[in-house]
């Protein structure tokens, strides 16, 4: 069996790659019935090509930054932004880590 290669985002964000497809992943902290806090591993999809994997961290991590919110127009625009680019500055990151940029 191969090893997987995990490349961390932001946000709990994870991707995990094997020979087939790029898993998008993210850790989350639950409460369970109990009041218990214990983390969980949620799989957001499977997803044939990196580039594909990657759009759908940015809808998901854009969404996470203003959920629950009554904002103008302006300001969803500019936080969409800034999620946007710090999300591409993560990505850069370990693009630059792995020699790949």
């Amino acid at each position: 069996m191969e090893k997987l290669v995990t490349i961390e985002l932001s946000n709990g964000y994870f991707v995990e790659i094997d020979p087939m497809n790029y898993t998008l992943k993210r850790n989350k902290t639950i409460t369970d019935k109990s009041g218990e806090e214990k983390q969980r591993t949620v799989t957001i999809g499977y997803y044939g090509k990196l580039e594909h994997c990657v759009k759908e961290f940015l809808r998901q991590n854009g969404h996470d930054v203003m959920s629950n919110e009554c904002i103008s127009m302006d300001e969803y625009l500019d936080r969409l932004e800034a999620s946007i680019n710090n999300a591409v500055i993560d990505i850069c990151k370990v693009l630059e880590i792995k020699g790949e940029l």
